[in-house]
């Protein structure tokens, strides 16, 4: 039960980020900054975000990190496609797939350090 506590608390704050993450990048945008400089700012940032919370996971992890990142970054990935698919209705592509795989790897990659960096 407490893990599945410690899952929606980190779903949660995935959430309120992309949701925040989304405002800023609109504004700039609105602001007249180009589609291309908010694309690059948003992967990024989203990079960021998987890489953070893998790492805060699998620093509370008891073994494997790299599997830890992994199962939280599927959750995640999970998530943004279900929110993708309501909200903007896009169509999967190479270039989708390419950036879930990406982030998949940046939360795993967090996992790692997380449990590396363990007391």
């Amino acid at each position: 039960m407490k893990k599945l506590l410690n899952y929606l608390k980190n779903i949660g704050y995935y959430i309120a980020i992309i949701f925040i993450i989304t405002l800023v990048l609109s504004l700039l945008n609105l602001f007249g900054l180009n589609k291309n400089v908010t694309t690059v700012i948003s992967l990024i940032s989203m990079v960021i975000l998987f890489l953070v919370l893998g790492y805060i996971h699998g620093k509370k992890a008891s073994s494997k990190g790299f599997i830890t990142g992994l199962k939280l970054g599927i959750v995640m990935l999970i998530i943004l496609l279900i929110l993708n698919l309501i909200f903007f209705r896009t169509k999967f592509s190479i270039n989708t797939i390419i950036y879930y795989l990406i982030l998949l790897t940046s939360s795993s990659f967090g996992g790692t350090i997380g449990i590396n960096k363990k007391k």
